[in-house]
């Protein structure tokens, strides 16, 4: 069995994917990895590239019939066809350095109930598309560094470690991610099947530790203000949605307190009829109606734990579409002039 399978969902995106499995070629492993495309449905240009290519690496390619964006399903196909028992998580624009592959490797010998969170820094697209021959030190000096996942190396949010995992950069054993049930493919758009994904691991009892380094470069797609409008669709959803959530625990939480004010009325008269002759029938309809009320209570403060947990889950996945959002440089204005 291999040691590791490095799995990337793809669609379209013949230049950049191009440059990945090329650098994917260069590591300083050989003979322990491959490498899994899962192409989205492209036009036939990424098929035939692929077919041309001649990679040192063990190279296997799936594709799926395009029907909207499908990146769970991408990566569960990965997976589920994968032969080695580490599973690395890399997007197909990440230009990725010669010692990746090892590092991932080298982590998850010393950290084995552990998901590995990767970092990295964007590259715009007028920057390495200028670039015939991938030169990875002059790009970096023009790349802008990941803030995404910096809170957690410092100590914030070290309570939801899971909220940072990314599948553009990171790593889990293959037993791990059937253990935790896969990718959930009712995601279907941008964004956030990562993260809920990387929250039912956390339920399995896998720990998450970020893994400094390597740093891949990000090599930013040229439809960036485009995915931008997307970007932004997605999180007015979340917030529709998180106003949603917090009307419903509201609503559950004014249901208990009427309960409560009830069941304390129910309770003083109960007690002032324990001493009152032939009230045993009424006394039994107010013990019932008292058990209806405290049922009540106790269903309400499940939903609110529900809409809690909720609500936690959608402002973890706004804060990470926040922090996502990138846009294009702003138009440059002609200085005055001088003379």
């Amino acid at each position: 069995m291999l040691a590791a399978s490095v799995v990337i969902p793809t669609f379209q995106r013949e230049l950049q994917l191009r440059r990945t499995l090329a650098a994917l070629d260069r590591q300083s492993v050989r003979g322990s990895f491959e490498i899994i495309v899962v192409d989205d449905g492209s036009v036939p240009d990424t098929r035939r590239m692929l077919s041309d290519l001649s990679l040192t690496v063990p190279l296997r390619m799936h594709w799926h019939p395009h029907a909207g964006f499908r990146a769970a399903k991408a990566r569960n196909t990965g997976v589920l066809f994968a032969q080695g028992e580490l599973v690395i998580f890399v997007d197909d624009d990440m230009l990725v350095p010669p010692d990746f592959v090892a590092s991932h490797l080298e982590f998850h010998e010393n950290h084995d109930e552990c998901v590995a969170i990767g970092y990295r820094r964007r590259v715009p697209y007028d920057v390495w598309s200028r670039q015939e021959e991938e030169d990875a030190d002059a790009l970096a000096t023009e790349a802008t560094p990941d803030t995404r996942i910096a809170g957690m190396a410092d100590g914030t949010w070290a309570e939801i470690p899971w909220a940072f995992f990314n599948t553009c950069h990171g790593s889990v054993r293959r037993r791990a991610l059937f253990d935790a049930g896969l990718f959930d493919e009712t995601f279907v758009g941008w964004g956030f099947e990562d993260t809920e994904l990387a929250y039912r691991l956390s339920q399995i009892g896998m720990s998450f530790a970020v893994l400094d380094e390597p740093v891949p470069l990000h090599l930013e797609a040229k439809d960036a203000d485009v995915r931008f409008a997307e970007e932004m669709q997605a999180l007015l959803k979340i917030h529709a949605d998180m106003a949603d959530i917090g009307e419903r625990i509201d609503l559950e939480q004014s249901k208990m307190e009427e309960y409560r004010v009830r069941m304390t009325e129910l309770q003083e008269q109960i007690l002032t009829l324990k001493g009152v002759p032939n009230s045993g029938q009424l006394m039994g309809h107010l013990q019932s109606k008292l058990r209806e009320m405290s049922e009540g209570v106790q269903k309400g403060t499940i939903a609110v734990v529900d809409y809690e947990q909720k609500l936690m889950l959608a402002r973890i996945r706004f804060q990470d579409g926040v922090s996502e959002l990138r846009l294009g440089k702003p138009p440059q204005t002609a200085q005055p002039s001088t003379k």
